[in-house]
């Protein structure tokens, strides 16, 4: 039963007692990297004391849900390992043993990924690997445990394992409330991650909602033929869901689909075999379903991310870099903020262009060198490319096409192209955009137009790695899937006989229609949706939160103080990663140094409360002084 949320907690306001109480809620990597951020800068102003309170609910803190060490490990990240790094390293100067300075040299107790999986994983110690996400988040519990034995002496510490409803303002605090509790806190961080949407899991927030024959057969319950999330992929996937030999529609063609395929394939004990010539076979255990269809708005498949240990770099490529990311950081902004189109993205494919100039004629690993080209690349090469890409039909035969380029590329089997150029140029001045752009500095004109670039980039830039490109096309040489309703607009939908109790459900696009036993959603709810009942939804629907300008995530500023609707802080609520993605570029990522939010959030608190304490004692000094001239005054009379 909830505990009333307007109670007063036991412990006295921070302006009456030198305790000042934060509550964290979400306990994934930016979960722990903000509790990290805190703890470091509370030793530093000790024995004021601080109480902290984490709130996760996936039972791996320092992992959470997405990285749970209990996930398989046919689920790989699609970011290389010598990218992660649990710990800030840049030398401060400082004796403290938990300063930057300190962990960078103690690689024992604050080792970054690669260096921990050279001690627990040697198998998987290659810094260009894309390892299982479970790997990672061993290690980002291990990080969790190393905090916390780390933990100086004025703070004090609660894990608290319960979901977290609501977030309220009460006079000067804020109350946190579960299912079973209200807790008060003077500072609250949300650091929700993809768990932001926890809340009501309805069909109909995603399967055909246009169509009545949909809305009747859910009410038969045809429900439970519809697997209305992917994850957990051993629940969710089981084969009491998704029966073995059955016909199974999946929702989506992106990382999330390929995560399911391979849980209803090589998760079900079948196998995936590399031959000689670098390209992979399935070999099928029995368990699987019959086929699976793939189906979603655009068709458009995501590419594989090079593998740097079988494709070389041209060593001039770092400074065609490093040159566009000057290009950027230097543009000038009007006072509406930059314009994408005309400043930003000629910057953009000029230097994908330049790139895959100085890339020709560069040898991978494997021997393979650059094909004769009539036309030399340039920004209207980029462009064409582009525009092939996202426009026109797509038909079955270019997605395995694109894939098949891709895989090939990736895997230094083909030469460099187009799309590795710009997918390289997107990756490379990434943190030139991240700047520029986050925190209103793209104008609002402009915003539409990056959304879609952005997107696109999603497919091209940020897809899986090498090896689950490779073994989606062996299941499609397989024919285990089938590509045919990725064109064609296609739809799912529940067909009620009229005279019958019984339910069909209809898979339909414009050249076919089929019957399929489930359909999975394999699409993650984007970072701007706030699910009805979710926390987010909850702070939003009463104003607390507010949606940063037509971008649509969660409006913050630089110290990641929310903002209200008129845009003002609103003191002791601050919101990091990816429900604020659109106000702060990027933030679904793991690196410390291109999103320094928690520091800057961990930073602000300590020396607010300083502040604070040190107004406090002075004003507790006077009185006393005043007391004081008050009795002498009273002694002499």
């Amino acid at each position: 039963m909830e505990t009333n949320p307007t109670q007063k907690h036991k412990d006295t306001p921070v302006g009456k007692e030198s305790a000042l109480k934060i509550a964290i809620v979400g306990g994934g990597p930016r979960g722990l990297y903000s509790l990290e951020r805190l703890l470091h800068y509370a030793r530093q102003i000790a024995p004021q004391r601080i109480r902290v309170c984490l709130y996760d609910t996936s039972g791996q803190p320092g992992a959470g849900t997405v990285y749970s060490p209990k996930q398989p490990a046919w689920l790989l990240m699609n970011y290389s390992s010598k990218n992660i790094d649990a710990w800030v390293r840049d030398d401060m100067g400082s004796e403290d043993p938990m300063s930057p300075e300190s962990i960078r040299h103690d690689l024992e107790n604050y080792p970054s990924l690669v260096q921990w999986l050279d001690k627990h994983h040697p198998e998987m110690a290659d810094p260009d690997q894309a390892i299982p996400r479970a790997i990672a988040g061993e290690y980002f519990r291990d990080c969790y445990a190393q905090v916390l034995r780390e933990k100086p002496e004025n703070v004090s510490f609660v894990l608290k394992s319960a979901t977290v409803k609501d977030v309220v303002r009460q006079k000067d605090r804020w109350a946190v409330m579960t299912v079973e509790e209200s807790q008060e806190y003077d500072e609250v961080l949300l650091s929700l991650g993809h768990g932001a949407n926890v809340g009501s899991a309805n069909p109909e927030e995603w399967f055909h909602p246009h169509s009545y024959e949909s809305r009747v057969g859910m009410s038969q319950n045809r429900t439970k033929h519809l697997v209305n999330s992917t994850y957990p992929v051993a629940a969710q996937l089981s084969e009491e869901k998704v029966q073995p030999g059955s016909k199974v529609a999946i929702r989506g063609f992106g990382l999330t689909f390929i995560d399911a395929c391979l849980s209803l394939t090589e998760g079900r004990g079948g196998k995936f075999k590399q031959l000689k010539t670098g390209e992979w076979e399935y070999e099928m255990s029995g368990h699987e379903p019959e086929i699976i269809y793939p189906y979603s708005r655009t068709g458009r498949p995501m590419l594989a991310k090079p593998d740097a240990r079988k494709v070389t770099r041209s060593p001039g490529l770092s400074t065609i870099w490093k040159r566009g990311k000057e290009q950027l950081r230097k543009l000038e902004s009007s006072e509406y903020g930059l314009d994408f189109n005309s400043q930003m993205k000629p910057i953009l494919v000029e230097t994908a262009a330049e790139a895959l100039r100085v890339q020709q004629g560069e040898k991978t690993k494997e021997g393979i060198t650059s094909t004769f080209r009539y036309d030399e690349p340039s920004s209207d090469s980029m462009l064409s490319w582009l525009a092939g890409w996202s426009g026109g039909t797509v038909f079955p035969v270019d997605i395995w096409n694109r894939l098949t380029d891709s895989y090939r590329t990736a895997t230094g089997l083909r030469p460099a192209d187009e799309a590795w150029a710009i997918a390289e140029t997107w990756r490379e001045l990434y943190p030139a955009l991240v700047e520029r752009i986050s925190y209103g500095g793209l104008s609002e004109a402009s915003w539409e137009l990056f959304q879609l670039y952005a997107a696109e980039m999603e497919r091209i830039a940020f897809g899986p790695p090498a090896e689950s490109v490779g073994k989606l096309l062996a299941l499609i040489k397989s024919g285990l899937v089938e590509l045919r309703f990725l064109t064609g607009s296609p739809v799912a939908f529940v067909k009620q006989h009229p005279l019958e109790s019984q339910s069909e459900l209809i898979l339909r696009n414009d050249q076919s229609q089929i019957i399929v036993d489930s359909i999975v959603n394999a699409v993650l709810p984007a970072s701007q949706h706030a699910t009805e009942g979710s926390l987010l939804y909850n702070l939003l629907q009463r104003k607390t939160l507010s949606r940063f300008r037509n971008t649509g995530g969660i409006a913050v500023d630089h110290e990641t103080n929310a903002l209200n609707e008129m845009e003002h802080a609103v003191s002791g609520l601050s919101v990091v990663g990816r429900p604020t993605e659109g106000c702060v570029l990027g933030n679904d990522t793991l690196s410390r140094t291109l999103h320094p939010e928690s520091d800057r959030w961990a930073k602000r608190l300590i020396k607010s409360f300083t502040q604070t304490n040190s107004n406090m004692q002075m004003k507790l000094k006077n009185e006393e002084l005043l007391k004081e001239h008050s009795d002498t005054l009273i002694n002499q009379a």
